[in-house]
């Protein structure tokens, strides 16, 4: 499981942002999973899932919302917390369908290259 956190609206776009740090637990599902479900909305019905792509949630009520982008969503592992995606796009606060989110792993050569002289506090 995957936990996201963010400040985002917690009632969809008329709602105010959050006045505390949520956290919401959910399962990765696979971007095939994630695909079939998105092109059965309104919204995403052409999307095409992909390698930079990584899909998890899908309950009502359990979603990134308005305020949630670029948010973290992060993995426990044996030496802490990894950060796996990055809050991207979706059905506007769930609705039942699952959230994107970039997937980190797809960027790492990357982040490696550009952080290579950076100097970290």
């Amino acid at each position: 499981s995957v936990r996201l956190l963010g400040w985002g609206q917690t009632s969809g776009p008329s709602g105010n942002p959050s006045s505390v740090l949520k956290e919401n637990t959910f399962v990765v599902k696979s971007n095939d999973e994630c695909q079939a479900k998105l092109r059965r909305s309104n919204e995403l019905r052409g999307w095409k899932a992909t390698a930079t792509h990584l899909c998890a949630g899908g309950d009502a009520g359990q979603a990134a919302c308005f305020g949630d982008s670029g948010g973290p969503l992060i993995k426990s592992t044996s030496a802490g917390f990894a950060l796996v995606g990055d809050v991207s796009f979706g059905v506007p606060c769930g609705k039942g369908f699952p959230d994107v989110y970039g997937r980190v792993a797809a960027f790492r050569a990357f982040i490696d290259q550009a952080s290579r002289n950076h100097t970290w506090v």
